[in-house]
């Protein structure tokens, strides 16, 4: 049943956490980081200090970063993790944690989806005491999680409703699939999603290879894929794109506007030219 009429919306790393303890290294990683708190930032995210486990630094959005006597840690999450992941291993070649993802869009209900993954797991370990934990969970509302293995482990999987998650309807009927692998095991795993065609491919062969070698045979693409950038990607919904510009991008504006920076937004976003002509100026 899993995902047999699914399609691939994404795909990629999700959460990356990296360290230096070389001076230069620690150096140019904090560097780099201020570049993308100022990214942050620009897009209407807060800067908080940051501490966790003797390292002082800055949280502002999908970023957290920070020092200590031995050196600095930089941590990623959601699409920051997808786009700049590689400009930290570069400078580090050290990694802690790293998340890979893949959402599928499904025909069905997608609580659905998340049951199917526990029970088929179920049956392949069956008595067997080798096998990960396996933890169900959902509610009266769509949430469903189900999850392989402990948080701590090396390897720690979550399948779950991603529209009940987020809240968002943009992954409405969405089902995310996530590998969390930590310690020893990252390097290995980044080296595989690097060796594929894209990156993307490699996050999907992860998480399908892993599934299947735990009795779970997921639907990912065929024997023998096509290229990932040939894949069916949906028409957002046009409306959601609506809603979301309403929840995310608007309130940006309005206090740029109270700023006086209403016209240099606009032409940021290339509508200067649209605004003028409902004006009817030239």
């Amino acid at each position: 049943m899993l995902c047999e009429s699914a399609k691939i919306v994404d795909a990629g790393i999700d959460y990356f956490t990296t360290t230096a303890t070389v001076p230069s290294e620690a150096r140019l990683m904090m560097v780099q980081a201020d570049t993308l708190l100022s990214r942050e930032r620009r897009l209407g995210f807060d800067v908080k200090p940051w501490t966790m486990s003797g390292y002082h630094g800055w949280l502002c959005g999908r970023l957290q970063f920070g020092e200590r006597s031995d050196g600095c840690i930089v941590r990623l999450s959601s699409g920051l993790a997808a786009q700049d992941w590689f400009t930290f291993y570069q400078t580090s070649g050290r990694c802690s944690r790293v998340d890979f993802q893949v959402t599928l869009y499904c025909d069905g209900p997608v609580p659905a989806e998340v049951f199917a993954i526990a029970a088929m797991a179920k049956t392949f370990y069956g008595e067997r005491k080798d096998g990960p934990r396996i933890t169900l969970w959902s509610d009266n509302e769509g949430g469903a999680t189900c999850y392989l293995g402990k948080r701590k482990s090396s390897l720690f999987f979550r399948g779950y409703n991603k529209e009940a998650q987020s809240n968002l309807p943009e992954w409405s009927k969405c089902l995310r699939l996530e590998l969390e692998v930590k310690g020893r095991l990252t390097s290995w795993h980044l080296a595989k999603a690097m060796a594929a065609e894209s990156v993307k491919l490699g996050c999907i062969l992860i998480i399908s290879d892993y599934l299947r070698d735990r009795g779970i045979a997921p639907n990912l693409f065929e024997e023998y894929p096509r290229s990932f950038y040939e894949r069916w990607m949906p028409a957002t919904d046009r409306l959601n794109s609506l809603e979301w510009l309403a929840r995310q991008v608007a309130p940006v504006v309005h206090r740029l506007i109270d700023d006086g920076l209403g016209d240099a937004a606009l032409e940021i976003l290339g509508l200067s030219k649209i605004a003028m002509r409902s004006r009817g100026e030239s």
